[in-house]
């Protein structure tokens, strides 16, 4: 697939890059290698009209028209990938990211996932493992170009520089294109041993808003997504799935199936396949209505009394005390404990979880009796050719995986299911096919988020925690991959199912000599940035036989829950103010102490919610760390009868060098809304061996946008820290339970320790209108110091009192008004946000007189001003990056309009 817009590797450095150039259909390649693996070589026809410049993670040609072609070594799932990566291409280049023409790249070792060995698209390191080795490439690639471009203008290079495509000779302007030099430069020009990417000072695309390379076909309907694969002849085949997870099937009936298709006169083939049995026929309808025709006889599969809820497992089958396996210790967190005054013990549980990916899961394959090609939405491309050579007996180098586009990962991608349907169905028809699931069957065959119960334990000593006990009880995905999904996110040559296997068994067996620990089940748990000196964390395996596998933060999803929650427990305890509390434990965890700085200053956390008559509103805070990054959370709710409205969502994030400020808070406003449905919505429950829920209304639902919080994001990392960019895409799913229940123990004086959390949703919340004539004021601080008791409501005793537009307009003595918009414009002035007349906030007020459309006396909606700050396009920083203006700042601004905007 190809897309046309219009409109630090660990262990990676320069010194690691062997470079060599040739000449290739008119054109120039670099071929890059590392010095522990070998040359590169060309992966085929999709690349047969134009010259690579290879290296580990990508490829980026330049042809002999000048086009410059970036090959996407992982998958874009609606993350921005694709957008940010080739920025960087165009960053070294010196050429506009809307240039460049964007192709998904096919499975080869070329483009494996250096962290993990593989060609995955996951752990939220995209950004990270491809910055160095793409940012040389591109540069190796440019200083050729340059130095062929000066060679056949007969300049020096180092009077060159290469922009828009074009190598221009500065002194004189004389310039030529870098397609007309790029066989020239391949045949001539010996590639840099070490190229020097350009430095953060020089950037003009990275840090930038740059729009979304994908968002125009994406939009127009002309995407490429799994669904959207068409072939001759092709077949849409549904499989009526064995129901019962772990079972296998012992016979089927298909003459009700049969007779149907006769009925409506439609040719079809029925098909027995592992997981069941197939209908493919030219209609999905048509093959839908038949599959459910079919009967299926079973046997076997997990146990049928287990309900999901694996609290109760862990109390029948006595797992909350006895052998585990110890995964960090230090001190004597046990004997601490047993000898504190003040002390607190706590149970929490998460529910199993679906992924539910707005693209169902499907694929699409064509066997010739020699060849199978499949088109696969996958984040794990080589994974998938390798399920397909186990389903099919084929070898890989027999199988062809063109990737698409998907709607929606979450992980679920990394499963290889819907592979091993379609390589086996085509491989037994000889047929192009193409394998659907219905909504219904996405959810009930799903490889969930595990269920997980949580044994914690604390103690404070001298207003700190003192001693601090975690035990996680749940299944281990690494097993349940290997088990149930075929090793889906790896090739067959990685590792077999047996050992896999074997390592469980071991956790059974063994589990008081720390042999083995899945660590992604007890990530963000097992390193918590706290500085707690008797601490001890261990893990009890415990098999349910539910399909299980990556969820969006993986472990960091439920652990941060558990940690987050019962800090903010032990903080109470204390008689703490919870942010003071966490900031305490902090010293020398600047990135998490820098969010949660940040965080507390955007929400203004000292500062009282407003109040409503019969409405309780309260905030709550977590902070964690994954991937790297790092995130802090305040979320405001409003309780009223009972209901709850998510309100206002704060988030500070520092993801390392932000190379796309729109796509970062993109990704974090998505981890809210996904974060908050999981935590509100969503529960997979099991009913005689199978899954209950089975589509979106009947417990299994998203937020929906009346549901919405408003969302203000603040990056906190900026240009000169030297960090380079780390994750996104997940490192704002875990905070949000956790800060959700905390706000809620806040309101209610009840501590909620199992999601989904128990609260039927509101619409909205009216806030207070300020009276006529009164003027706002600052808000008396919320009562952080003496958290409210468990048993009492937090009840702010003098509420702020911002207004919405469409109260009433101030009157009288308008000098208080009028100093307190100035000080909001003020404080939130930043310096070189404008040009011209109006460089900054405090210019904005003094020419207001000159610029009538920026302040319209007594219309706020009207005044530009305000619209500019609630379209985020102002105030903006040097990097033009939205700088946040707190509500009550805008709150004053408004009112001085309304007022008709007076002056001193």
């Amino acid at each position: 697939m190809k897309v046309k817009a219009k409109g630090e590797s660990k262990g990676l450095n320069r010194r690691d890059f062997v470079i060599t150039a040739s000449a290739f259909a008119g054109g120039l390649m670099v071929a890059c290698k590392t010095r522990s693996g070998g040359n590169t070589k060309d992966l085929g026809s999709n690349l047969q009209s134009i010259v690579a410049i290879k290296f580990p993670n990508a490829w980026v040609a330049v042809s002999g028209d000048g086009d410059v072609v970036y090959t996407l070594d992982r998958v874009e799932m609606g993350q921005g990938t694709m957008t940010t990566l080739a920025s960087i291409v165009a960053e070294e280049l010196g050429v506009q990211p809307s240039s460049v023409t964007v192709q998904l790249a096919p499975p080869d070792k070329v483009y494996v996932n250096n962290e993990f060995g593989v060609q995955i698209t996951g752990s939220s390191n995209s950004m990270s493992t491809s910055w160095q080795p793409l940012r040389l490439a591109a540069a190796a690639t440019r200083d050729m170009l340059i130095a062929g471009g000066a060679q056949k203008l007969g300049v020096k290079a180092k009077d060159c520089a290469a922009a828009n495509g074009r190598i221009t000779h500065k002194p004189t302007g004389r310039d030529i294109g870098i397609g007309e030099i790029a066989l020239f430069t391949a045949q001539t020009i010996k590639p840099p041993t070490a190229p020097i990417p350009k430095s953060q000072a020089q950037y003009q695309v990275l840090g930038t808003p740059v729009k979304r390379l994908d968002s125009p076909r994406k939009v127009l309907g002309r995407a490429d997504y799994g669904m959207d694969v068409k072939l001759d002849g092709l077949l849409i085949a549904v499989v009526q799935r064995i129901p019962e997870h772990g079972a296998r099937l012992d016979s089927f009936d298909d003459a009700k199936a049969k007779a149907y298709l006769d009925s409506v006169k439609v040719k079809g083939d029925i098909v027995q396949l592992a997981s069941g049995v197939a209908v493919a026929t030219r209609s999905y309808y048509f093959s839908k209505k038949a599959a459910d025709l079919i009967e299926l006889k079973t046997s076997g599969g997990i146990d049928r009394a287990f309900d999901g809820s694996m609290k109760t497992l862990a109390e029948a089958q006595g797992l909350l005390a006895g052998a585990a396996t110890r995964v960090a210790q230090t001190g004597a967190a046990e004997s601490v404990f047993q000898s504190a005054a003040g002390k607190l013990e706590a149970f929490y549980e998460l529910p199993y979880l679906p992924h539910a990916t707005l693209e169902p899961q499907n694929c699409t394959a064509r066997f010739d009796g020699v060849v199978m090609e499949i088109w696969a939405p996958t984040q794990a491309p080589d994974g998938a050719r390798g399920t397909a050579a186990r389903a099919t007996g084929l070898s890989e180098g027999k199988i062809k995986v063109n990737q698409t586009l998907i709607g929606g990962g979450f992980g679920r991608r990394l499963s290889q299911d819907y592979v091993a349907d379609v390589a086996e169905l085509a491989f037994k028809l000889k047929k192009p096919v193409k394998v659907v699931f219905s909504r219904e069957d996405d959810t009930r065959h799903d490889y969930y988020r595990p269920g997980v119960y949580n044994v914690l334990r604390g103690s404070i000593q001298d207003g700190r925690i003192g001693s601090w006990y975690h035990r996680i009880i749940g299944q281990s995905i690494a097993v349940g991959l290997a088990e149930n999904a075929l090793v889906a996110a790896t090739p067959s040559a990685i590792v077999g199912n047996s050992t896999l296997k074997f390592l469980g068994r071991v956790v059974e067996n063994f589990t008081d000599k720390h042999l083995f620990v899945d660590t992604f089940a007890v990530e963000g748990a097992d390193k918590i940035p706290y500085a707690i000196p008797n601490l001890h964390v261990e893990y009890k395996f415990v098999e349910t036989g539910v399909p299980i596998g990556f969820w969006r933060s993986v472990g960091h999803s439920h652990n941060a829950f558990c940690v987050e929650s019962f800090v903010d427990e032990l903080a109470q305890l204390a008689g703490k103010d919870p942010v003071q509390f966490r900031a305490g434990m902090l010293g020398g965890k600047d990135r998490v102490l820098n969010c949660l700085k940040k965080v507390a200053e955007i929400s203004r956390w000292s500062e009282a919610p407003p109040t409503t008559a019969g409405v309780v509103r309260a905030k709550g805070v977590a902070s964690h760390g994954c991937f790297n990054s790092f995130c802090a959370q305040v979320v405001q709710v409003a309780v009223k009868d009972g209901k709850m409205r998510v309100e206002k969502v704060w988030v500070a994030v520092d993801c390392g060098l932000v190379l796309n400020p729109d796509i970062v808070r993109q990704q974090v406003e998505g981890a809210v809304i996904y974060g908050l449905s999981a935590a509100l919505k969503q529960k997979i429950t099991f009913k005689n061996g199978q899954t209950v829920q089975a589509n979106f209304g009947d417990g299994n639902e998203l937020i929906r946008m009346n549901e919405a919080p408003e969302i203000e994001v603040a990056l906190v990392n900026d240009r000169t820290s030297g960090q380079t960019p780390t994750g996104i895409g997940e490192v704002a799913v875990p905070a949000l339970a956790p800060a959700l229940a905390n706000a809620l123990a806040r309101a209610t004086g009840k501590r909620f320790r199992a999601l989904p959390l128990p609260f039927e949703l509101l619409d909205r919340v009216d806030l207070p209108a300020v009276p006529a004539g009164q003027a706002v004021t600052p808000a008396t601080p919320q009562p952080g110091t003496t958290p409210a008791s468990p048993t009492t409501p937090t009840s702010p005793t003098t509420p702020a009192t911002p207004t919405t537009p469409g109260a009433s307009q101030p009157a009288g003595d308008h000098s208080q008004l009028i100093k307190t918009a100035y000080e909001a414009l003020d404080k939130n002035c930043v310096a070189g946000c404008h040009d011209g007349d109006n460089k900054n906030f405090h210019k904005a007020w003094t020419s207001m007189d000159k610029t009538k459309a920026f302040v319209k006396a007594g219309n706020p909606d009207g005044s530009r001003l305000i619209q500019r700050i609630r379209a985020k396009e102002m105030p903006i920083d040097k990097a033009g990056a939205f700088v946040p203006v707190p509500d009550a700042d805008v709150n004053a601004i408004i009112d001085w309009i309304k007022a008709g905007a007076p002056k001193t």
